[in-house]
Parts: structure tokens; sequence; C-alpha cells
């Protein structure tokens, strides 16, 4: 496994199979998030009935620039609920344009891209963070929007330089340079139990925390810290947790995506390859492709179990993950296969 990190490059994942199978589709912020936009009128972006029951799994690249992302993701599930979801926001651009997605024969500067796939395929999704935390987990008791104003009912500017005060010389080291927040997650996950999100601002004033997504009052908050050494157990672990998990269940993969926040790699390991080293220490020379994102998509389920048409997926934007998703073609009559090349700053194979 091979991750490459300088500079535009191209990882790819090839698969034959027979036509309907997939539906292709691609979507702007205004079919999904624009003032006329309804579920109705994004099922007609994406070309896919909702009441068709045979799309069970999607696979989503949002351009985080040009595209809300956490509406956009609530309206699919909204339209597709007993969908899975799964992808990444793509990395690379800085402004408004800079990101390129391609759709057929077309090469697009905004919005969205992805693939519905039917009861053909089946899909398991694995996520590993890489924080610990850096405090007590508290509520908040008063906030507007993504402004925290009062953690168990304290100024946050408060509470954070009491947990600072009160940690040992390390901690507070790491504190000053990968500190985040992580916000309780409703639902269930492999790992972690929250979703991480960036610190945006302090009032010095006020002592509000702003934050990079929307909260809710009575919502649980706990600060965590980054942690390379970590990252590389908590990704071991839940490898051979789901290797284990197959022998079982004398389950199979057929190919891999991997989507690995761009906060990993050499800069947190301190090493090429990691993360695709240890996976492929586990699978081998099974396909895989992905890049380094700027969050990893995942749906909300328990555990490893099979997908089911009743059960209706909450899909969010992890943070500073691994999220590897593990492909399954139960019909046998498809085949996988895997490219790349260059140096990229968002290729996996």
């Amino acid at each position: 496994g091979r991750e490459l990190e300088t500079g535009p490059g191209l990882s790819v994942l090839a698969a034959t199979c027979d036509t309907d199978a997939i539906q292709p589709f691609a979507f702007s912020d205004k079919q999904a998030c624009g003032k006329e936009a309804t579920p109705e009128s994004l099922a007609d972006a994406i070309g896919a009935d909702p009441a068709d029951f045979e799309y069970v799994l999607m696979l989503i690249f949002i351009d985080p620039l040009t595209v809300s992302t956490e509406y956009s993701l609530s309206m699919l599930d909204s339209v597709y609920p007993s969908v899975m979801k799964f992808g990444a926001l793509v990395s690379g651009g800085h402004e408004y344009g800079e990101n390129r997605l391609f759709f057929g024969d077309e090469l697009r500067h905004h919005g969205a891209v992805g693939l519905l796939m039917k009861q053909n395929f089946d899909a398991d999704t694995i996520v590993s963070g890489s924080e610990e935390p850096g405090g007590p987990s508290m509520v908040i008791t008063k906030s507007t929007r993504n402004e925290i104003h009062r953690l168990d009912d304290r100024n946050p500017m408060a509470v954070l330089e009491d947990i600072f005060l009160n940690a040992d010389p390390l901690s507070q080291i790491r504190m000053k340079r990968t500190l985040v927040v992580g916000l309780e997650s409703s639902g269930v996950l492999i790992d972690p139990d929250y979703v991480m999100r960036n610190i945006m601002d302090i009032d010095q004033e006020t002592g509000a925390m702003m934050i990079g997504d929307l909260v809710e009052e009575g919502q649980a908050l706990q600060f965590h810290v980054r942690d390379g050494e970590l990252a590389s157990q908590r990704l071991t672990q839940n490898l051979d947790n789901y290797v284990s998990h197959m022998v079982e269940r004398g389950k199979s993969i057929d190919a891999m995506l991997c989507f690995n926040s761009v906060a990993r790699g050499y800069r947190m390991f301190e090493e090429d390859d990691h993360d695709a080293k240890v996976i492929a220490e586990r699978f081998g020379e099974i396909p895989m492709a992905g890049f380094f994102s700027n969050g990893e998509i995942a749906s909300r389920r328990g555990g490893f179990s099979l997908l089911d048409d009743e059960e209706e997926f909450s899909t969010r934007v992890m943070g500073y993950s691994d999220t590897l998703v593990m492909l399954r073609d139960l019909s046998k009559q498809r085949s996988f296969g895997m490219a790349s090349s260059g140096a990229s700053s968002s290729a996996i194979s």
C-alpha cells in the first residue's frame, strides 16, 4: 500500500458490472440546499426514484468549498433514508472552483458527484479516530448555531483554561498543537463515539467558543487531542476485530475504499504510507483506492450488521479519521481493479 502526499496525482478503482447495477449522479449546492430545493427536486437531480428499494449504497464525493455539506447530507438522508452512505469531502483546493470532480466525460468545478448501488453490492465501514479525551465530558447548556455560550453552565473559555492548567506538561503541549472538540454522535459507530470538529474562534470578551459545526443545547461535548500513537493503535485494533468478524461469519472482501484525513499521513506518524501499510498487512493485494480528504463521510449504524431496508441511516462528516469502506459483490459476476499514478496530496492505493 502507498500514500502519495505531494503534488497532483490519480488513484483509480475500476469495476466491471451490469449497467443497471449502479446509477451515477451529480448535483449542485443550489439543487440540494437552495431556497427552492426539496427532497423531490434533489431526487430528480440524482435521477433515482426514492421508492426504488433496490438501491442500498451511496458513494459520494462533495466539494466543501461549493456545497453546504451537512445540510446536503441531511437532505440525502431524508430522500434515501434506507441507503447507507459513505465517501469524503475532496481536498486540495483553497478557493471556490479550485477542486475538480469527474462525472462521466465532464470535468466539474463545483457540487457533488457519486454512485448509487443496487442490492448486488454490500459494504461495511470502519471509522478509526486519532484522538483521546483532553478533559471531562460536559453538556452544552447555552448555544446559538455553532457558538457555544455555556458548558455545564460555565464560561467555555474558563472551562478550557481550567483543563489546561490541570493537565501535565506533555498534555499541555499537545493541547496547544492539536486540540479539537468532540461532539456527541447519536447512533452507533465502531469508533469514535464523538465526531471531531475544529475550534474556529474564542471570543476573548465573552468567552464564547465557535466551532466548525452546528450544536444543540443538551448535547454532550468533550475536548480531545490528536495523537499518532493512539491513531495507529485504533486502526490496528479495528482492523483486527474486523478480520475476526469476517472469519466468524465467512465473509469476504472484493475491494476497498480508503478516505484518510489530511491531518494523518506523514505529518501525524512521521513515516510514509503508515495507514496503507497497516491495511495491506491484513488484506494483502485486495484492490484499494482513495484519497486524503477534508472530511470523511459515514452513516451511523450498529456494528457490522447487514443492511436492512427498514433501517434509517443518519449520515455525518467525521474528522481526523481513517474511514474504510469494504465492498462486496454479492453476485460474484463482477471484477474490480486498481491503478494509481503520480504523487498526490489526495491519493491512496
